[in-house]
């Protein structure tokens, strides 16, 4: 059972994920003209979006429980996606358990586009990205790592 300040650190987390990783969502959500649905299903997507909030999440909650964790990054994905919170968790587990290739993928790239955020805010860029920092390489990252491939709408989200 959740103590109540489980639940607020939850809260917190959950505001953090979603003040940081909302306007990247939105613009995909622009450049695609329509929005993505099942395709935030997809095991690239899921472990880029799950990771990306656990990595804003995580240093402003403090010592919370693994679950109130795991509360934080379904109800942040589905905030952010519009689709039910439901289904999230058993499919991160699934693909976690699985090694899916992609879902792996999409975690590594979660971090780098972290690095990359946390940078362009600190006045430093990460290895492998360009000199140039700010806001256009971030949002050129976001777009050539997640981006084109919610863009192309969902592969294989129907099998776990």
């Amino acid at each position: 059972m959740a103590h109540l300040t489980d639940l607020w650190l939850a809260r917190r987390g959950r505001r953090a994920a979603l003040r940081i990783v909302r306007p990247y969502v939105e613009r995909t959500r622009w450049r695609r003209g329509s929005d993505p649905g099942e395709a935030w299903m997809e095991p690239y997507a899921l472990g880029f979006l799950t990771c990306l909030v656990t990595l804003v999440a995580r240093p402003v909650m403090g010592g919370a429980p693994g679950e109130v964790l795991g509360l934080v990054q379904a109800e942040a994905w589905a905030a952010l996606t519009g689709l039910p919170a439901g289904p999230v968790g058993e499919r991160v587990l699934t693909f976690s358990l699985a090694q899916d290739p992609d879902f792996t993928l999409g975690m590594g790239d979660a971090l780098l586009f972290h690095s990359a955020h946390r940078g362009s805010h600190q006045g430093w860029t990460p290895d492998g990205l360009s000199e140039q920092t700010g806001a256009q390489t971030v949002l050129d990252l976001w777009d050539s790592l997640i981006g084109v491939r919610i863009e192309a709408g969902p592969l294989r989200a129907t099998a776990p």
